[in-house]
């Protein structure tokens, strides 16, 4: 508990200096931005971005693209919405803020009964007990240079709980249940409370006529999943990367065209089963989309990120480009492409929005490393594969309300067809590399979604925007696994660990100030795998905005 205690104390500590930055902001005339989330640059899952493309299925926002975020300097100025909507108090209606001016402080205290249960943006470790982050910080600009300082720090109880057991002693039974040697994806983070400080949505950007460039460590998200992004999305929150892309998609008359490439660092946990000399990680990634002529509110693309424990070079810049990584040469083995300590995953992506209709599906193919050559990729297309596929409808349009029904899935359970010429006998999930140790993570958590990680799950939700704030219910189901190292039941006679949960969330403004409840009980059948097992866990979380 005094541990606890002296990470209270670094979390208030942290709090207490970004709120100081914050108060010595002077103030000027300056951009036009939301009153909602932290109040500045349109943050990748906040309440602005899920709100704003509710209204583009209503003809209220504009037919950007939206695989593509946080949004370039150009597009956050096209995505402000127009006409009566139920927000629209939220968003000013003329340019009466700061181009230098505080960010709206934002605490978050979670709690678990029974185990943890992640949330859907990081950084915060959502673990059993009681979890508690603060965000706070300063936004400006100048001219086309725009800044935002926007430090998290967050302190997690971190309550015991049965672990799955992974056939590991000491630390390394904290470690993944299945693969604890070839992912950094601890199941809890020590036996102790755990804390950190992290730069969260910060960012330094140049905005030029066509062109966004700068330096973030803003969580992402590439492609069109909300619930399920497959290649990154942002549930390990962001990391620290340089990007150049497209401020607007660029017109080239039989379509419109829009690209990012980024590199950048990842980080790994202390758990991680990395070697001391491979601790570091290069990221390097492009995403290109487009939308064809013709054919209003649809966007196809492709994105590819690689990682190395390589030192950085300009071969990792440029290494997304290369498309010898893609399939190798025709014909060859390429092993002279094929880099022993690097790992690649891609993705492809569409999605189709159709405001005539007030309704928009989407979807995401995920390809887990190297396929090798051209034809080993016709073959077999579906090896080390998942997708997402997601809908949402809106059904009630007013000046006063929209509602809409959503329902996304995703399943990492695909074939994998190579598995016994890669040496395994399992199946191999998604994410995860036997010489790039730390897999698709950042500091232990997944750049991914965690149910597609050999599993699979859905959601199906209804949302309601009135003036007063926006009322959610739903039900989703997840399965965490079905096998684990040393597990003796059958093959025939499966157990398999399948969560289900009820999520209600409420939020409410309240003048300046915006209070989010959210309840999520849920029921873990089998949990690690014992038959009749069954565990309740309440997560319920409390929101403040604006204080």
């Amino acid at each position: 508990m005094r541990e606890f205690v002296a990470h209270v104390r670094t979390v208030i500590a942290a709090t207490t200096f970004v709120l100081g930055v914050s108060v010595a902001a002077p103030s000027a005339a300056g951009q036009v931005v939301p009153h909602l989330d932290l109040g500045g640059d349109v943050e990748v899952a906040g309440e602005a971005e899920r709100y704003l493309r509710v209204l583009q299925l209503t003809g209220s926002v504009p037919l950007l693209p939206w695989t593509v975020l946080p949004f370039a300097g150009e597009a956050i100025q096209r995505v402000a919405p127009m006409g009566a909507h139920p927000w629209d108090a939220r968003f000013p209606t003329r340019d009466s803020t700061r181009a230098i001016h505080w960010l709206r402080p934002t605490a978050v205290s979670t709690v678990n009964s029974a185990f943890p249960m992640q949330d859907a943006v990081g950084p915060m470790w959502s673990g059993r007990g009681v979890n508690l982050s603060v965000q706070a910080g300063v936004s400006a600009r100048w001219g086309r240079l725009r800044a935002q300082f926007a430090p998290i720090a967050f302190v997690s109880q971190n309550v015991a709980f049965p672990l799955a057991p992974n056939l590991q002693v000491g630390d390394a039974q904290f470690r993944d249940a299945r693969f604890p040697t070839s992912i950094d994806l601890p199941q809890r983070f020590g036996a102790s409370s755990y804390s950190r400080v992290d730069l969260g949505s910060s960012t330094i950007a140049l905005d030029l006529r066509g062109v966004s460039l700068g330096v973030s460590t803003a969580p992402q998200r590439w492609g069109p999943a909300r619930e399920y992004p497959l290649l990154l999305g942002p549930g390990a929150g962001g990391f620290p990367h340089a990007f150049i892309g497209t401020g607007l998609p660029v017109d080239l008359k039989i379509a419109r065209v829009q690209a990012r490439l980024l590199v950048g660092s990842l980080s790994q946990s202390q758990f991680s089963p990395a070697l001391p000399e491979r601790a570091g990680r290069v990221a390097s990634a492009a995403i290109i989309g487009v939308t064809p002529g013709g054919v209003d509110g649809l966007e196809v693309g492709f994105a590819r990120f690689f990682e190395s424990t390589d030192p950085l070079s300009l071969m990792h810049v440029l290494r997304p480009l290369d498309p010898r990584a893609l399939v190798g040469a025709v014909g060859n083995p390429a092993a002279d492409v094929n880099i022993p300590n690097e790992n690649q995953t891609a993705a492809a992506f569409f999605r189709w929005a159709v405001p005539d209709g007030r309704v928009e599906a989407y979807g995401e193919l995920y390809r887990e490393d190297f396929p090798g050559d051209l034809r080993k990729l016709i073959l077999k297309p579906d090896d080390l594969t998942s997708f997402t596929l997601g809908f949402q409808r809106v059904f009630t349009v007013t000046p006063t309300q929209r509602r809409l029904v959503r329902i996304e899935l995703v399943d990492g359970e695909l074939s994998h067809q190579e598995r016994g010429q890669r040496g395994a006998d399992r199946p191999i999930p998604p994410y995860l590399h036997f010489q790039v140790v730390q897999g698709h993570t950042q500091r232990g958590l997944l750049l991914g979604s965690p149910e597609a990680f050999g599993g699979s799950g859905w959601r199906v939700a209804v949302d309601d925007y009135t003036p007063r704030g926006r009322v959610t219910v739903g039900i989703e189901r997840a399965l965490r696994f079905d096998w684990l190292p040393g597990d003796s039941v059958p093959a025939t006679n499966v157990h398999p660990d399948v969560l289900y949960a009820l999520r209600l969330e409420m939020l409410r403004f309240a003048g300046r100030r915006d209070y989010t409840l959210v309840l999520v009980p849920a029921i873990d059948l089998n949990r690690d795998l014992r038959p009749g097992a069954d565990q309740f866990n309440l997560h319920a979380g409390v929101r403040v905005t604006g204080w």
